[in-house]
């Protein structure tokens, strides 16, 4: 569908606030390791500020390792495994300048193993191998060598205060971290059936570790005596997740589809929840007073979340992409929860509340993420790449020229001195150049010294010939707010209409109030929209206008907006002549990634006031 891009006397903004999510009581583990936690949540909660936008900070080169498994951030480096060659590479996290490189046994294959790393040790193993290794991380050097019994592929290690715990394809082992000296191997004796262990990580909380036996049986083991404390049969197997939080264990048992919860202390069930579509792996995170299940459901990437305390399913949300895959890599920090989107091919960062996306990157090829230290740390073919997040805000609509202008308000609401930067753009995403007053200058971007808590204003002249629409962002180094005030002004300078509007931020669903009327010859009343398009990716659009007056009905349209475009136009316009002369209902905007909108009320073109934009639940 081909929209005319009314610029002729549309002004619009938008009542859009742009703020990171509100924060849910953070739930740590018991012990930091390696940016998670040894309960195996998934959360890290000393991971900073990472509220989007998301922009590239630092990129390491690792031009020989074509195919990376895995990645560890913790204490300003970085660890990447390939299983290939079955290498470890330690990198300075802040120059990405090479520590060390230190090649393991094993055949080469796929590593599908996570290391652990606490203090001045790392647990180490390759592809395909029955050797652990415990090396030093300030000299490379190996501490010990455990010969295991059998794969230790699947089964993630732990490094508690004063303990090392392992599980190989016979047993789980606690030794000594710096010497390897053995603790206790569970099982231990012909007593307890030698069934092995599932391709699962072990667990550890309370005094207690947690492991899925090749039966599927979960047992807990005592940490210090390696005693068998309870077990539960048949309730995980291979490829099954363990979160251990505030005196509950929880499983996803992929042959009976369903997620329990267990209580730690007695083994008992305490509620048990069928599992939509087919879960990841890992994909069962845990923070923020929610459980989060990462899932395909018939192909769909979907986000559940239930209630940690009694089952309830609280939301369920669809990835908006049109591609079929499945969500991967799923991590929780600063109220986010940051997945892989593998059929997209997509980063995506989602409030962890509302499950609303508010930023998304396409990065093909991605292996892992770890969002820590105030960056999120993408692996991916030969580089790691550290995006930092940018406090940066955008006005979706701006407007100049014929009597039209835009003042523009920006307020520093940190207690630092910043420098932010206005840029506009016009409606295609080129740099477009406006007339700024007083000074009468034409520029394509303004810098404003702003003091702690300080403001400044800058304006349109709205002296040009023709009526110019675009959009700008601002950035700065601190927090900023701003408002856009939309002006018609006659030749004397006095404003006939004006409609002010806050900054917007960026998300894949919103609603707001749509409506037309003419209650008089000559007099309509109009709503104007405008959508742009910040991120790096083209954006499928879905308009659905549901209206309730003159009647019920449902009008839906597709747009494409490339990156940096921006489309402005009334509600006709949207959904051609299907909006009646006396038409109001909700607008609701969807897209496949992050999208700032905004909305005006206004007389025969003209704006009045402005409609406050929703972020909505998908």
């Amino acid at each position: 569908m081909q929209f005319r891009q009314s610029l002729l006397k549309l002004c619009l903004g938008g009542l859009f606030a742009s703020v990171c999510p509100s924060g849910w009581a953070q739930q740590p583990g018991d012990y930091a390791t390696a940016g998670s936690d040894s309960g195996r949540s998934g959360l890290n909660p000393h991971a900073g500020r990472l509220c989007p936008p998301l922009v590239v900070d630092k990129t390491f080169a690792l031009p020989d390792t074509p195919s990376p498994s895995n990645l560890l951030v913790f204490d300003e480096k970085i660890l990447v495994g390939e299983g290939q060659s079955n290498r470890y590479m330690l990198l300075n996290a802040r120059t990405g300048s090479r520590f060390w490189t230190r090649t393991v046994p094993g055949s080469p294959g796929e590593l599908d193993f996570v290391p652990a790393a606490t203090g001045n040790i790392v647990l180490l193993a390759g592809a395909t191998t029955s050797i652990l290794q415990a090396v030093e991380i300030s000299s490379s050097r190996i501490l010990w060598s455990a010969p295991t019994s059998g794969q230790v592929s699947g089964r993630h290690p732990l490094v508690l205060p004063g303990t090392a715990v392992w599980a190989d394809s016979a047993r789980v082992t606690a030794a000594d971290p710096t010497t390897g000296t053995v603790f206790w191997q569970f099982p231990a004796t012909s007593a307890v059936p030698a069934v092995g262990t599932s391709r699962a990580p072990v667990a550890a909380a309370a005094d207690r570790v947690f492991a899925l036996l090749g039966d599927g049986t979960l047992a807990a083991v005592d940490l210090v005596s390696g005693r068998l404390v309870w077990q539960l049969p048949l309730a995980g197997g291979d490829g099954s997740d363990l979160a251990v939080v505030e005196g509950m264990v929880y499983v996803t048992n992929r042959s009976r589809a369903t997620l329990l919860a267990v209580d730690v202390a007695s083994g008992v069930v305490r509620w048990e929840q069928p599992i939509p579509g087919t879960p990841a792996s890992p994909g069962l995170l845990l923070g923020f007073g929610r459980l989060y299940l990462l899932s395909a459901v018939d192909g769909r990437a979907t986000i559940s979340t239930f209630d940690p305390s009694t089952g309830e399913l609280l939301w369920q949300t669809e990835d908006p992409s049109v591609e079929d895959g499945a969500p991967q890599h799923g991590r929780l920090a600063d109220n986010l929860l940051f997945y892989y989107h593998s059929g997209a091919e997509r980063v995506r960062v989602m409030d962890a509340a509302t499950g609303t996306i508010l930023w998304s990157l396409h990065r093909p090829g991605l292996r892992s993420l770890v969002p820590a230290a105030g960056s999120l740390y993408l692996l991916l073919p030969n580089r790691v790449e550290a995006l930092a997040p940018e406090h940066r805000i955008f006005i979706p609509q701006l407007a100049d020229g014929e009597g039209a202008q835009t003042l523009l308000t920006v307020v520093n609401v940190s207690d630092s001195t910043t420098v932010a930067t206005v840029e506009f753009f016009s409606s295609t995403g080129a740099p477009l150049a406006l007339e700024i007053g007083p000074a009468a200058s034409t520029v394509q971007s303004v810098h404003l010294s702003l003091p702690a808590g300080g403001s400044a204003m800058l304006h349109t002249l709205g002296s040009a010939p023709g009526l110019r629409a675009g959009w700008a962002t601002i950035a700065a180094s601190a927090p900023i707010r701003a408002t856009a005030a939309y002006q018609v002004v006659d030749g004397s300078g006095r404003v006939l209409f004006e409609a002010g509007v806050e900054d917007a931020t960026a998300a894949d669903r919103v609603r707001m109030f749509a409506a037309r009327s003419i209650p008089t010859p000559g007099l309509e009343l109009n709503t104007g929209v405008a959508v742009v398009n910040p991120t790096e990716e083209t954006a499928t659009l879905i308009l659905r206008y549901l209206r309730r007056e003159p009647s019920p009905a449902l009008l839906e349209t597709t747009v494409t907006l490339e990156p940096g475009e921006h489309l402005p136009a009334f509600l006709h316009e949207l959904f051609s002549d299907e909006v009646t002369q006396n038409s109001w209902g909700t607008l609701v905007i969807e897209s496949d990634v992050p999208v700032a909108a905004t909305a005006l009320r206004t007389q025969n073109g003209y704006q009045l006031s402005s409609y406050p934009v929703a972020i909505s639940k998908r």
